[in-house]
């Protein structure tokens, strides 16, 4: 295959095609459904999208002439989503890498848990997904299915996080662990707190020592939500 070869196409150039719906709308719906390789169109009139070779049905693909190299195209495709669109910490776009080697989870980054004294997130279950490397689950074990992404806020966890690090949460782990981290809801307020058992309770722990213990009784640790405990920032925990 000739790497001059077209291989992005509005969903207007693929009506019709075999293995696809006959109307472009249709085609869009089926490739948001299925989370196709999408870009900005480039040069046509009202904007809209594009989606790569590599995402379409075989039928579809050979109707366009392309019966040999599609692998090839997905190695280039995944490579150049490994060198430009994943971030240092490893997450990436839904729409930029392929999912062989991604997983999603909950994307919570509009959430913002609090490394200070609490803030309120009336909406903290509204989700998109972002993308994982699916190497981190493997080497770590933690499952993509219970997992979420958040962001920090504040400075009271630092050096540990910083403010603006975005975290990954496993919320099957929500039996609280002394010295381990945590993000909790207390009253309403969303906090990432390091968790330590008292007599009277519990206290959530901030690294930064200009920062107070949050003293919690043991009535008031009934009414503690646990979202989950931290298993990664910009390393792992």
């Amino acid at each position: 295959m000739k790497s001059s070869e077209k291989v992005w196409f509005t969903a207007k150039e693929l009506e019709g095609l075999n293995g696809l719906p006959s109307h472009a709308t249709n085609i869009t719906r089926k490739a948001k459904n299925e989370n196709w390789i999408t870009r900005e169109a480039k040069g046509v009139k009202g904007g809209g999208f594009e989606y790569h070779i590599s995402s379409l049905p075989k039928q579809a693909q050979m109707s366009l002439g392309f019966r040999d190299g599609i692998e090839v195209i997905k190695s280039n495709l995944r490579d150049a989503a490994e060198k430009h669109a994943i971030k240092e910490k490893g997450f990436a776009d839904f729409s930029q890498v392929n999912p062989d080697y991604y997983e999603p989870i909950d994307d919570f980054r509009g959430v913002r848990v609090s490394a200070g004294l609490g803030l309120e997130n009336e909406e903290q279950y509204d989700s998109a997904y972002v993308m994982v490397e699916s190497s981190w689950f493997q080497r770590t074990g933690n499952k993509s299915k219970h997992c979420a992404m958040f962001t920090v806020k504040g400075d009271s966890m630092e050096p540990t996080l910083k403010d603006g690090e975005e975290i990954i949460v496993d919320r099957s782990k929500r039996q609280l662990q002394e010295g381990k981290i945590f993000v909790l809801n207390h009253s309403g307020a969303m906090l990432v707190k390091k968790v330590q058992f008292t007599y009277e309770g519990i206290e959530l722990l901030s690294d930064n020592t200009a920062y107070r213990p949050i003293k919690i009784t043991n009535e008031e640790a009934d009414n503690l939500l646990v979202i989950g405990q931290l298993v990664r920032g910009y390393r792992n925990f």
